[in-house]
């Protein structure tokens, strides 16, 4: 599963080691290299992981069952413990099964407006890359509208049936804000995006993913997807950060895209540069030719660790990839507050801090603020689990069961 293109070698030379907070640790790593290698490397992998599994596996490697069952069972494994991985696999395929009528049956609502979709993560990943409705769960539905079409889009969901707690102005939070995330009950969570990443919300960056974005069919609706390098560049970007559900699903996501697709990688090192990507993507592709396997020309990852960064990019860098303190999302709020009066300028972002987390949280009356500030650090403080004198707190990178309150 891990084979690529021909030509192109893995990096040779010092590894930069990446493990813990947003990277997969020593037990996951088994678990991904056993998932997506092929031959003895794998099932090498596997009974190592098997060896030092815990009793109840965190969320993130629970997502890779079925993509472990599939590797395991093509490579003609006999072992009891392939039924239990078979169960992962077959509920994974009714439920997205369930999840991709949901979402063939939103799209005519945009179409009848006039809108284009560009249909984002699990279900264009499942259809264009895995190729296998079972290998890779599907969470919400997420959907990219243009930013200028973004309240006309939240209009239409709303009378999909689906509702979202605080529904923000558009005109104020498009440049803060990546999208929204709706639910109804009974039905999958909905999040409706108007940028692609969060770390450039700018509609002019955007349009490079637009103009570039490729025919799909949803059960014979037909919409768009991110082109295969721009794909790319989304799952990695996106998997460069913490995540209180270890974020393991990227690379295997990475992974499928690598063996289905072509990759520009002139287009994908020049969107690293626009867009300030440089050290993520470094450090993602980085990662998956060093452990594993993946051929990433040995150019492009030269030229990603040659990219200038500001002493901005690396502070937002850092805090989108540690493991969050007792200020939760603020100080990574704070850099992406910086960052985005750097991208978009004084008149494209809001004057103030202040301004904006007064957009963030939406919109109460200024003088509101700083008593908000201070319950939502009381609510984050009551989240953090209490260990016993002398406990050790749980290893980085695993499930801690901690309640995750975003700021």
């Amino acid at each position: 599963m891990s084979g690529m293109s021909t030509g192109m070698a893995a990096p040779t030379g010092p590894a930069r080691q990446l493990e813990g907070d947003c990277w997969p640790t020593a037990r996951q790593r088994l678990l991904l290299r056993a998932a997506l290698l092929d031959g003895p490397a794998s099932l090498e992998a596997w009974q190592a992981w098997r060896a030092a599994r815990p009793a109840h596996l965190d969320p993130g490697s629970q997502r890779l069952l079925p993509v472990l069952y599939r590797n395991l069972r093509r490579q003609g494994l006999a072992s009891a413990e392939l039924a239990g991985y078979q169960r992962a696999y077959r509920q994974s395929w009714y439920q997205n099964q369930v999840r991709l009528g949901e979402l063939a049956a939103v799209l005519p609502a945009f179409q009848a407006a006039g809108m284009e979709i560009v249909v984002l993560k699990g279900p264009a990943l499942v259809i264009q890359h895995y190729r296998d409705i079972g290998l890779r769960p599907i969470g919400d539905l997420d959907l990219l509208v243009r930013a200028q079409q973004a309240a006309q889009a939240l209009e239409i969901v709303a009378g999909l049936g689906w509702t979202q707690a605080e529904v923000p102005n558009p005109a104020v939070v498009v440049s803060i804000l990546q999208g929204v995330g709706f639910s109804a009950p009974g039905r999958p969570g909905l999040d409706l995006h108007w940028h692609v990443l969060w770390e450039a919300c700018h509609p002019t960056i955007d349009e490079a993913f637009w103009s570039a974005a490729v025919p799909l069919a949803i059960n014979g609706q037909p919409t768009l997807a991110l082109c295969p390098t721009d794909q790319l560049l989304h799952v990695c970007v996106h998997g460069a950060r913490w995540s209180p559900i270890p974020p393991l699903r990227w690379a295997a996501d990475a992974i499928h895209i690598l063996g289905a697709a072509a990759i520009d990688w002139d287009r994908l090192l020049a969107l690293a540069a626009r867009f300030r990507l440089g050290l993520p993507l470094r450090d993602a592709l980085g990662y998956l030719a060093r452990e594993l396997e993946a051929e990433i020309p040995r150019s492009i990852l030269t030229s990603l660790a040659g990219l200038p960064v500001s002493r901005l990019d690396r502070g937002f860098y850092a805090r989108k990839t540690r493991r969050r303190g007792l200020l939760g999302d603020l100080p990574l709020k704070y850099q992406h507050y910086r960052l985005h009066r750097e991208m978009l300028g004084a008149a494209g972002a809001p004057a103030s801090f202040g301004r904006y987390l007064h957009a963030l949280w939406g919109q109460p009356p200024l003088w509101r603020l700083p008593g908000l500030a201070l319950r939502k650090a009381r609510e984050r403080l009551r989240s953090f689990p209490r260990r016993a004198p002398g406990a050790s707190a749980p290893p980085s990178g695993q499930d801690s069961q901690e309640p995750f309150r975003r700021w």
